[in-house]
């Protein structure tokens, strides 16, 4: 199948000359009062038959649903399904050694593409979703890679952009890292850098890309913070808040890790050329607890921010915490689409934004 290409080879080069980014950039920020006026989000539940009984999570693509079940499910990790009538129209992946199967997978939308990480075999793909069901013929192409990472996307066949594990400042660690946020790496370069102190266990964050609008957001999993490049790779916005968030760290073995409680800010998104709707929490957890409890995470509420790709805040919603949203999706017409775990149910609901 082909790829979306993103960007060309030129492209790459200025990135070697601008990927620095910009001192002079802009800095905002989410009020509380953003938040705690933050309207309900009025959900109406979509009927899925038995299409979700053993799904991890879903999303919507127009009137496609892309269904990603739990790798233990004796299933397709991927089904693709008609969003009218529930039938599914194709399936693909399947749990194994083979050829073809993968262990397990994290799928993403971005845009209206599905991010597909095969993460424990090395293979990244990026498809196009209608154009995946148009051609019954057509196969995904994966491409290999072979560094650790918490945050990636293709930018064409050859090149990945990576979150930067290095970038760490910390005035009172007295730890200088000014790394640019991102890394273009082919699927067999290094990452490791000698001399420098490693913080991917503490920059967990998410890229998503805009070709129309000509711009790359960067948002944190762990701190409220979200960053708006352009296609240079100049930082030209800082978008920070609601919450002010100061977590503790260690540092062991060249590695920076939490002291003790874990940051969760944003966890989920979605986009389309005008605007990028981000899930929200905004909460501290007490890692021995998670370990006491075998794991478990409460629920909490949840908060979506709706910005426009210069990262103007538009507006906010509110899902109350009985609804453990799971991921997000933006469809023609306005219409949001939130994948819920709800009383233990894996459910899909929708909202007019």
């Amino acid at each position: 199948m082909k790829r979306f290409i993103l960007f060309g080879c030129s492209f790459i080069a200025l990135f070697i000359a601008s990927c620095l980014g910009s001192k002079n950039s802009e800095v905002s920020t989410i009020s509380l009062a953003q938040k705690e006026n933050a309207k309900a989000l009025m959900l109406e539940e979509v009927p899925t038959n038995d299409v979700l009984e053993f799904a991890e999570r879903c999303f919507v693509f127009d009137s496609i649903l892309v269904v990603q079940n739990y790798s233990n499910s004796n299933k397709h990790l991927l089904e693709f399904v008609d969003l009218n009538t529930m039938k599914v129209k194709r399936k693909c992946i399947m749990r194994g050694n083979g050829p073809n199967e993968f262990i397990d997978i994290i799928a993403n939308n971005s845009g209206n593409n599905l991010l597909i990480d095969a993460y424990m075999n090395n293979k990244f793909a990026k498809i196009d979703v209608a154009e995946y069901l148009d051609d019954e013929e057509a196969k995904i192409d994966y491409v290999d890679y072979f560094f650790v990472c918490q945050g990636l996307d293709l930018l064409n066949e050859n090149h990945f952009i990576v979150v930067n594990p290095y970038r760490f400042i910390n005035k009172e660690m007295k730890i200088e890292q000014d790394e640019p946020r991102f890394l273009i790496l082919e699927g067999t370069d290094n990452i490791e850098r000698d001399g420098l102190i490693s913080a991917m266990n503490v920059n967990r964050g998410v890229i998503m890309i805009n070709t129309d609008a000509q711009r790359i957001c960067y948002y944190s999993r762990d701190i409220p913070e979200i960053e708006i490049y352009d296609f240079n790779f100049n930082l030209l916005k800082t978008v920070k808040g609601p919450d002010k968030m100061v977590p503790e760290y260690s540092i062991s073995r060249q590695s920076v890790n939490y002291l003790s409680d874990i940051p969760q800010s944003y966890t989920y998104s979605c986009f389309d050329d005008s605007y990028m709707y981000l899930a929200y929490e905004g909460r501290i957890l007490n890692a021995q607890e998670i370990i006491m409890s075998g794991g478990k995470i409460e629920n909490s509420d949840t908060w979506i921010f709706k910005l426009d790709w210069k990262g103007n805040v538009k507006d906010s919603y509110k899902v109350d915490k009985d609804k453990k949203v799971k991921s997000l999706s933006i469809a023609q017409g306005g219409v949001l689409y939130l994948c819920c775990e709800d009383s233990g149910v894996v459910k899909l609901y929708k909202a007019q934004m």
